[in-house]
């Protein structure tokens, strides 16, 4: 009769919970008061809760955050936050014996950084190209065939002028008729000053063809600019975002850490039930729950058999890249799922886990790791970067060609 006094006494609590945390109603009445000292949080439940509280400004940028515990049934003040709006986005409740019916969310937030490739960005600029391409050169050889026929015309011009035979017949009479040293002297400056004249006249007939030719290569470098530009003005709004959205991202991974420390650790401050430990067993390795790319927060799930009165298991997550985290499986239901909060590191591609049940101080091996499926955010925002420099690069080469460079290809210095 005691023994089910005992147990009685034991999933009581437990029904209730179920109840009141499983049925999804608590995260609607969870809510940041604004008051006159700052903002205050109402805890509705007979147990005490872990809230992290985000205020954001109109883009959804954080501007601030506290990660409180709320007692049962009280109501706890978070203190002035920066920002015109805050929110609890999270909360997990301080009990080890209450499962929950639905998986804890995840926000929508995606890496859209992962889609842009340097290399295609580059092959998307190769066809803009005009300069470099079929019908650039077309261009620029016809303009260039062009630039030789009419030097060609004009060295024809000039030789027929020059060698003319009658031209020639006067100035043969004219130096018959020097006798003189003097005469000779100012004969022989004559024709120097001739020659020189017209080899000025030759260099000038090429620089004035070679002009042609570059002012028809500085119109097809005008309309490659012209195609470049918008991209560039894209380019450098989006790197602008891109840096931000690094920012945000380093923010949300801090608060997410955060919350799940402090739910961790006020896990592991309950007093658990001695004869727990023994009847846990994993019978997974852990799998994400969801199928899709991950973005920071994500969920894995294990299957372990244990008692009913159990619902949750403390875990630490080892990073590939990144560091540790802690966090903890609850249970979904009467079932033997149990799942799990993470915030993926920037760096981080896989995540390995390792259990300790309540009460216990000795971590268990591991028992497995995921892997995110996709390149690391930091992976993702260097090659976003880099795609986006290409294109800005790009632009500024083009129209540093266009404003009258060599025809070398140059790079700016940026």
């Amino acid at each position: 009769m005691r023994q089910l006094e005992s147990r009685v006494a034991l999933i009581a609590p437990f029904i209730l919970l179920v109840t009141i945390f499983g049925s999804g109603q608590a995260q609607t009445k969870l809510e940041a008061r604004l008051t006159n000292e700052g903002y205050v949080v109402d805890n509705p439940l007979p147990i005490p809760i872990v809230a992290s509280v985000v205020a954001r400004d109109g883009n959804g940028n954080i501007l601030s955050y506290a990660t409180i515990i709320v007692p049962a049934n009280f109501s706890q003040s978070v203190g002035k936050l920066q920002g015109p709006d805050a929110r609890v986005e999270d909360f997990e409740i301080v009990h080890l014996g209450a499962p929950r019916n639905n998986l804890p969310l995840v926000g929508d937030r995606r890496d859209a950084s992962v889609q842009l490739d340097p290399n295609a960005v580059k092959q998307q600029l190769k066809t803009l190209e005009i300069s470099e391409s079929g019908i650039g050169n077309q261009k620029l050889a016809l303009a260039t065939e062009a630039a030789e026929l009419w030097l060609e015309q004009r060295r024809d011009e000039r030789d027929a002028y020059r060698n003319d035979p009658l031209r020639s017949e006067i100035q043969r009479q004219a130096m018959a008729l020097d006798r003189t040293q003097n005469d000779f002297l100012r004969r022989q400056q004559v024709q120097n000053e001739r020659q020189r004249n017209e080899l000025i006249e030759d260099v000038g007939d090429m620089a004035l063809a070679y002009s042609m030719a570059d002012e028809a290569k500085r119109e097809v470098l005008l309309q490659e600019k012209d195609l470049y530009e918008p991209l560039y003005k894209n380019a450098k709004s989006a790197l602008v975002f891109l840096h931000q959205d690094m920012k945000n991202a380093l923010a949300e991974l801090q608060v997410g850490r955060d919350f799940l420390d402090n739910a961790f650790q006020s896990l592991r401050g309950l007093p658990p039930n001695e004869s727990i430990a023994s009847e846990v067993s994993v019978s997974s390795r852990p799998r994400r729950v969801r199928t899709d790319v991950p973005g920071l927060k994500d969920l894995v799930e294990v299957e372990a058999t244990g008692p009913i009165s159990l619902a949750v298991l403390l875990a630490e997550t080892r990073f590939d890249r990144g560091g540790s985290q802690k966090t903890f499986f609850r249970r979904i239901g009467k079932s033997n799922r149990w799942v799990a909060r993470i915030y993926w590191p920037l760096s981080a591609t896989q995540a390995e886990f390792r259990i300790m049940v309540p009460g216990q101080t000795q971590w268990t091996p591991s028992i497995g790791s995921v892997q995110a499926g996709r390149p690391s955010l930091e992976d993702s925002f260097q090659r976003a970067e880099k795609s986006m420099n290409n294109v800005i690069k790009k632009y500024k080469e083009t129209t540093f060609r266009s404003e009258g460079a060599d025809n070398i290809k140059t790079i700016p210095i940026p």
